[in-house]
């Protein structure tokens, strides 16, 4: 049985399975959160390391402006925020593509 555990994890982490997963959830925790409220944990390195400036921050709240419709709030928390949203929609949209054709395709044998 841990075999067949492992197998299926190495099929899940190296097809784009995982990838996938991480960009829609991320993009759907951004649609529910509340981006008025600023108590947000942050995962960017250099907020935490205390630098006031990040080129990055603010990128997550612009996305989740966008989500919410607030298309102007969100240009002005960061301008490349829509941007940011369609290239995360274009790499959903490839891996999926992606997984679809993998499925897809006759068995080998």
């Amino acid at each position: 049985m841990l075999t067949t555990v492992k197998k299926a994890l190495r099929y899940f982490t190296s097809t784009g399975w995982l990838e996938l997963a991480i960009w829609i959830c991320g993009l759907l925790y951004l649609a529910v959160i509340d981006p008025h409220d600023g108590g947000h944990f942050a995962l960017c390195p250099l907020k935490n390391l205390g630098f006031a400036f990040c080129p990055g921050c603010g990128l997550g709240a612009s996305v989740s402006y966008l989500l919410h419709c607030e298309v102007s709030q969100s240009f002005h928390t960061h301008p490349l925020g829509a941007f940011a949203l369609i290239v995360l929609l274009h790499r959903i949209v490839t891996l999926i593509k992606l997984l679809t054709i993998i499925n897809h395709q006759p068995a080998k044998g």
